[in-house]
């Protein structure tokens, strides 16, 4: 699974329905277990950086399209 909502820990995972059908232990990968995987070891956190980096731009976006010039 690509995000634990419910901490970093495999053991802070509290999904019931999951927890009911699948093996946590062996068959899912959580958070930077599921990345590093896919990517090799560092990757959950250059995309941790790389969503606050796209995170700030568009947050600085957003501020200009909203902000209001007095007159």
């Amino acid at each position: 699974m690509a995000f634990n909502p419910f901490g970093e820990s495999r053991s802070d995972y509290r999904h019931s329905i999951a927890q009911n059908y699948l093996d946590l232990k062996t068959e899912v990968l959580l958070g930077a277990e599921f990345w590093d995987h896919l990517g090799g070891t560092g990757t959950y956190h250059d995309l941790l950086f790389v969503y606050a980096e796209a995170g700030l731009e568009i947050r600085l976006r957003l501020q200009q399209l909203f902000s209001i010039e007095s007159p």
